[in-house]
């Protein structure tokens, strides 16, 4: 599920919050929205959050991640 927030503004910036229950979501949405930053859960169906941040990491070596 993606939803966009609209309470945030910068120029040139978007906000997404988007709640995920798999590591293949995780990987789905970095690359349609290939973010900034992503704050990941340890806790994700098929895949810990941290196996996802080394996938995406691998992938996108200029995204930041926060645990």
């Amino acid at each position: 599920m993606t939803k966009k927030m609209t309470e945030y503004t910068d120029p040139g910036k978007e906000v997404y919050n988007v709640l995920l229950d798999t590591y293949e979501e995780g990987m789905e949405m970095t690359e349609k929205f290939h973010p900034e930053l992503i704050v990941m859960d340890i806790s994700l169906i098929g895949l810990s959050g941290i196996d996802l941040t080394k996938k995406i990491l691998r992938k996108f070596s200029d995204i930041k991640i926060v645990m």
